[in-house]
This record gives structure tokens, sequence and C-alpha cells, in this order.
């Protein structure tokens, strides 16, 4: 079935609970972490994918960037956000190894999320660094990767 069609249906919570089950279980985590807001802080999601953290944070009222290097996942992330009516939430591709060439994202957000992304990349100090670099002063990031044990 079209998971889109799911999502027209059931609205942005169906986004945590289609493929990977771990999403629902990671949304969880980020919710607990990301209390709903009216002061506008700026959020960036690092590896965003199909967009449901992104639409997620949205949703609860910050003002998002979800950024991917897949062409695909941006079109099913924009769709959805705008069934979801997550009308704060604007999608771009970027390959996460170029982050440090975006001089616009400089110490622009509050917040920055980057779940299940860090171990796919060779360099992951940098894109810490990058990352650290896009948040203002006193900024967190909100960060996951697997770990087997």
């Amino acid at each position: 079935m079209d998971k889109s069609l799911l999502t027209k249906i059931f609205g942005s919570p169906v986004t945590f609970i289609h493929g990977n089950t771990l999403v629902l279980d990671r949304w969880m985590w980020l919710k607990a972490r990301l209390p709903e807001t009216n002061n506008g802080e700026n959020l960036i999601d690092i590896g965003c994918g199909s967009g449901a953290f992104s639409i997620g944070a949205a949703l609860r009222g910050y003002k998002t960037l979800g950024l991917s290097w897949d062409k695909c996942y941006q079109k099913v992330a924009s769709y959805r956000a705008e069934i979801c009516k997550a009308e704060n939430v604007n999608f771009e591709l970027l390959d996460l190894t170029y982050l440090d060439s975006r001089e616009d994202l400089i110490g622009k957000f509050d917040i920055a999320i980057c779940f299940e992304n860090i171990e796919h990349l060779i360099d992951d100090r940098k894109l810490i660094c990058d990352i650290a670099s896009c948040l203002k002063p006193g900024g967190r990031l909100l960060l996951t990767t697997p770990y087997l044990y």
C-alpha cells in the first residue's frame, strides 16, 4: 500500500510507524527531549531521509530544515509535510560531506538532530564539527547511531 496514502488517512503518526520499526522508538526518544514551542526555534535535521522527524519537529513548533542527499526521499518528505500541514518545514538536497560548504547555515540553529547517519560517513569527526558550526552558541545536538553489543 502507498505509504503516502496512509499518511493522508491517518496523518503524521504514520510517518513514524512505516518501514523501519525503530523509527517510532527514535521519535519517542526525540519527543521526550524536544518540547513543544511557540518561540520560533530553528531546528536542522541532518540526514532527514523521508522527513518523519523533520515533520514531527515542525508540528511541535520548530522552524525546521531537513537535509538529505536523496532526491526521491526529499520528494516524499515534501509531499508528506504538505499532507500533514507542517508549514514550517523545508527540505533541501545536500550531501552531508559538504555541509561545511553551506555558509548560510552557520550559527543559525538552536537544535540539530542527526539520527542514524554518522555511521555512514568516513569522516565522522568532520560531520560533528560541521554540525557544531550550524548551531547557535548554547545550541543542542541530539544524535543517535546503532550500537552493536
